[in-house]
């Protein structure tokens, strides 16, 4: 599943950039509504994930040239602001 969130979000991005540089809208469908319930499973879920490395070897749209960006700098911009990015 975190496969699919992955690069459904490469795909946003580069439909963000090309053809025409603008917003582009995502909808995640939920089964039911979000709760902000803190459980130890998500915990160790989230300190499994290295964040430095999860956008590593990203394709660039249909082409399969391989780019390697480096997202921590957004990262950290997008958890440092009070709303969504």
């Amino acid at each position: 599943m975190l496969s699919y969130l992955r690069q459904t979000i490469i795909t946003a991005w580069d439909h963000t950039l090309v053809p025409y540089r603008g917003f582009v809208h995502l909808n995640c469908p939920f089964r039911e509504p979000l709760a902000p319930i803190v459980t130890p499973e998500i915990n160790t879920l989230s300190s499994t994930i290295n964040f430095d490395i999860f956008f590593t070897n990203i394709y660039q749209g249909d082409k399969k040239i391989l780019v390697k960006y480096d997202l921590s700098n957004y990262l950290e911009y997008w958890l440092s602001q009070s709303k969504g990015i």
